[in-house]
């Protein structure tokens, strides 16, 4: 799944692969203010990972799930929400552990990258709490 922090707002993202192996974006998409209590924002994390899903047919259009993530977001285009936007990507590790992989935005062009040097954090499913401080804490350190 992924977390975009947008002025204010973040955004959460499930993903489905498809049987291709393409990943896409799907509903519910979710927005929470920054300043929402930690354990919500784990809470919406972990709540985005039970929803995400592998082995869906392609979507057709994958265009309607963009358009109702960018009605949310309150953007017109790609191009437009992704601008001052950081992104996190948080994946299923071992165990009952999540990694919150950091991304640098490289413009409309190559998108959110990750980078080997930018490291990933890590949480307990357990702990919406910590899940939630792990999630501000590498949107502080992504550019």
């Amino acid at each position: 799944m992924q977390v975009y922090e947008r002025g204010e707002w973040l955004f959460f993202s499930p993903m489905a692969r498809t049987k291709s192996g393409f990943w896409a974006s799907i509903p519910p998409y979710r927005r929470l203010e920054r300043s929402t209590p930690r354990g919500e924002l784990g809470r919406a994390v972990l709540d985005a990972l039970d929803v995400s899903v592998q082995g869906i047919l392609d979507p057709d259009p994958l265009q309607e799930a963009d358009e109702a993530f960018l009605r949310l977001a309150q953007a017109e285009t790609w191009d437009e929400f992704a601008e001052g936007t950081k992104m996190i990507m948080v994946e299923w590790e071992e165990g009952m552990e999540l990694a919150l992989v950091l991304t640098a935005n490289e413009g409309p062009h190559r998108g959110f990258i990750e980078h080997d040097d930018l490291g990933r954090l890590s949480a307990s499913v357990d702990d919406p709490v910590q899940v939630g401080d792990q999630l501000l804490a590498a949107l502080q350190q992504v550019r």
